[in-house]
């Protein structure tokens, strides 16, 4: 869930978990070569923080889902005609031991103010998420979250006839 389109919002091309992967992989493809070296991708979420090898992948999937929810929450009040709005916001923030998300700060606009409000209260809104793993060395991890809105207008075709 860096995050994906608004299926519940309204008709979207791609699925959630495709358009997760894309924006992944595209923003992979732009970050800059010192931090490419310290940074990992797990879904959405591109891992800034040095793990020493500890999979993070299941626990970044448990905090996605619950971002997500609460992101959807906060697009239904903050986004006017979502269904109709495309943008893609990416999103630093800092997840200390006891789960806090803290440091939330936008770092790639969409040039859509409520849309880049929206992506922030989704992480607001999640604090405080699961503690980090007792087994995980760093105290924090800092990560990168993509949050894709992939608005499709109605079909008109009744229209025509």
């Amino acid at each position: 869930m860096l995050l994906s389109s608004l299926p519940a919002v309204g008709q979207f091309r791609k699925s959630a978990r495709a358009e997760i992967d894309e924006a992944t992989h595209d923003s992979a493809k732009q970050t800059s070569p010192q931090t490419a070296e310290k940074s990992s991708t797990v879904g959405a979420a591109t891992v800034l923080t040095d793990t020493k090898g500890f999979d993070v992948h299941w626990y970044l999937e448990r905090v996605t889902e619950r971002v997500r929810d609460d992101w959807y929450g906060a697009i239904r009040e903050l986004v006017a005609k979502a269904d109709q709005r495309q943008g893609k916001v990416v999103v630093r923030f800092t997840i200390v031991r006891s789960g806090e998300i803290q440091d939330v700060h936008v770092i790639n606009t969409s040039g859509e103010p409520d849309l880049d409000e929206a992506a922030c209260q989704g992480l607001w809104r999640a604090s405080p998420v699961a503690p980090l793993p007792k087994s995980l060395v760093p105290d924090k991890l800092e990560l990168n979250l993509h949050f894709l809105y992939q608005g499709k207008k109605p079909s008109r075709w009744w229209k025509t006839k």
